[in-house]
């Protein structure tokens, strides 16, 4: 019996050394993954991304950058933002070889002088949607998000759309969670507000 006792005693002790180093391994993967996430949201915080900005015909590179920076200006402009600082306009992805064929323009990274800058251009960013005249109402501004980030929003959007077709109304997604958003009194057409996805 004491020679059972003691063997199973020593297999207890092996079993709980192991499951200390893998609870040290995994501690020390996660720490590294959060300090990798924490590098690229330290690398993305003046940077947003411009959807919908119609890209240059401009040959060379220059001649390209030269204008999508001339359409950034305007945008500030429009939403009242012309003290933003730009430090570089960067257009994400490669451009496409077929020009004959209509295609969806490249994402657009701008990055700005400080974070208030960005702040300040985030805030006024949905104004875009009212400007009728300029195709202006079609361009989107949004933080630029990490991947991480990006696939957790993603699957906040497919909740809010499954929630919506359900019924529920007003739901916006704010810090990472999907919130009620007060209903502006007075309004006219309810239910097609109620409807729209704000993201």
């Amino acid at each position: 019996v004491r020679k059972v006792h003691s063997s199973v005693l020593s297999k207890k002790d092996d079993h709980a050394a192991d499951l200390q180093l893998c609870l040290g391994k995994a501690l020390d993967h996660q720490r590294r993954v959060d300090k990798d996430e924490e590098v690229e949201r330290c690398r993305r915080k003046t940077s947003v991304i411009v959807h919908g900005l119609k890209e240059s015909d401009a040959a060379d590179p220059g001649g390209r950058r030269g204008d999508d920076k001339e359409l950034i200006e305007n945008i500030l402009k429009e939403i009242s933002c012309s003290d933003v600082g730009i430090a570089n306009v960067i257009r994400l992805g490669k451009k496409a070889d077929n020009v004959d064929e209509p295609v969806k323009p490249r994402p657009l990274k701008l990055v700005l002088d400080t974070e208030e800058h960005k702040q300040q251009l985030l805030a006024r960013a949905k104004n875009l949607r009212t400007i009728k005249e300029g195709g202006w109402s079609m361009v989107f501004i949004h933080q630029d998000l990490t991947p991480k980030e990006r696939e957790t929003r993603k699957l906040l959007v497919e909740e809010m759309k499954s929630r919506l077709q359900s019924g529920e109304t007003n739901l916006r997604i704010s810090d990472g969670r999907i919130v009620t958003r007060r209903a502006p009194s007075g309004a006219k057409n309810q239910s097609a507000l109620s409807r729209k996805i704000v993201v």
